[in-house]
């Protein structure tokens, strides 16, 4: 039976490395190759979407709303770092031991991002895409109530722009 797991975990993995490289998500949207400053991260979007299972259109329209694709972007009043402007602690929490210095390598930032959009929906319980402004106030705000419609619409409207 533990063969059975391992042989499933195995197709799994294939058919993801498949659909990334024919640039699609696990969603099978597609990232545009039109966008010069996405370009770049394009690659290191789909592995890490795939890798967490998160819809690459939702990961790319955070990062475009967070940063605009900027991997030096710093907010000193959060603080938050790199691509996709997360905060060390918040970074600690789904991959430990990160540090400000990882964060503004794009790679780190990007993989961080897409294993936080998970960690919204699988440990908090929060629905995505409806929910992604969470990304942004907190899931602890969140399910309190405090939401950020901007916040949501604006992903929303990226990650369709993001995408075809």
């Amino acid at each position: 039976m533990e063969d059975f797991y391992i042989m499933i975990a195995v197709v799994v993995v294939v058919i993801a490395i498949l659909l990334v490289r024919a640039g699609m998500g696990m969603s099978g949207k597609t990232l545009r190759t039109d966008i010069p400053r996405m370009l770049p991260y394009r690659g290191m979007v789909l592995g890490s979407a795939a890798l967490n299972k998160v819809d690459p259109c939702l990961l790319a329209g955070v990062i475009e709303r967070e940063s605009a694709w900027n991997p030096s972007a710093v907010n000193p009043t959060d603080p938050s770092y790199g691509i996709a402007q997360i905060k060390v602690s918040t970074a600690g929490d789904v991959r430990p031991g990160t540090t400000q210095a990882d964060l503004m390598d794009p790679e780190i930032g990007i993989e961080v991002a897409a294993r936080y959009i998970r960690s919204l929906e699988v440990r908090y319980g929060i629905p995505l895409p409806f929910g992604i402004d969470a990304y942004n106030v907190g899931p602890g705000n969140w399910q309190k109530g405090n939401r950020s419609t901007v916040y949501r619409d604006a992903v929303l409207k990226f990650s369709k722009e993001m995408c075809r």
